[in-house]
């Protein structure tokens, strides 16, 4: 008898560990899934993109600051979703579209997260009025530091108040909730994956998706049975600030928010 091929040994243990303990192997499948997207995520690390301190004293136009800065973070977007799961199973027309349809819905999670995600927040933060306050103030600092005699606080419109206000209730919903990076990570797949009418295949990519992060909810959080459908809503909401922002023109408002060392 000739000996197994290492590809065909571990196709043996995985049909083995299939037929032997079915239940066994999916909930493998699925933490598999959740590690693969952790591992991802470093692709997409885009703290380092925000200099808006030196974008703030640069010569150039505002526009050409913003455009700079866009580019950085759509390149990080780009090799992120080329290291996905599954992402060889989306037919080669459909990629691009993919990701044209949700980079600006991928940086508002992102924007939207980071705050829930940092050990240690300050806890006088913890009251969405006092985040709204410092949102507020953060974005009107920026504004008149690049825009400099040219700022008029009237740019800060009704419709941006109001955007602003629909971003900090995201931030201040996933911070009261204790969003974990695992989960996190299994909502951007599932964000990128929801334009499930270019394809079959990425509706079936998307229900791979939530099938580990509804598996992983149930491990880490099994007091809370409402809380996977409480996370796939907050996917909703991320949909309406983003057309919310480019309605007013303010698409630009994430890339303040997630500085990590805000101008002072």
């Amino acid at each position: 008898m000739n000996e197994l091929t290492s590809a065909q040994l571990q196709a043996w243990q995985i049909s083995r560990l299939e037929r032997e303990s079915p239940r066994k192997f999916i909930e493998n499948c699925h933490l598999s899934i959740v590690g693969e997207l952790l591992k991802c995520g470093s692709h997409l690390e885009i703290s380092n993109c925000y200099n808006l301190e030196d974008l703030c004293h640069s010569d150039s136009e505002v526009t050409e600051k913003l455009c700079r800065l866009g580019d950085n973070i759509v390149e990080k977007l780009v090799n992120w979703t080329r290291n996905l799961p599954f992402y060889e199973e989306i037919p080669q027309e459909t990629r691009s579209q993919v990701l044209v349809n949700k980079w600006h819905p991928l940086l508002v999670l992102i924007t939207t997260v980071q705050k829930a995600l940092q050990a240690g927040s300050d806890t006088q933060l913890s009251h969405f009025t006092d985040l709204h306050q410092c949102n507020m103030a953060l974005l009107d600092k920026y504004l008149s530091r690049m825009f400099s005699e040219t700022y008029d606080p009237s740019l800060i419109t009704k419709d941006v108040r109001n955007v602003m206000e629909k971003i900090t209730h995201l931030m201040w919903t996933f911070m009261y909730m204790g969003l974990r990076r695992e989960e996190y990570v299994c909502l951007q797949a599932i964000l990128l994956m929801g334009d499930v009418d270019l394809c079959v295949i990425l509706s079936q990519i998307q229900q791979r998706f939530k099938a580990a992060l509804q598996y992983l909810v149930s491990r880490l959080h099994p007091h809370q049975p409402h809380r996977f459908s409480q996370l796939l809503l907050q996917l909703t909401e991320i949909e309406t600030a983003s057309a919310m922002l480019l309605s007013s023109k303010m698409i630009y408002i994430p890339f303040f928010l997630n500085d990590c060392n805000p101008v002072m």
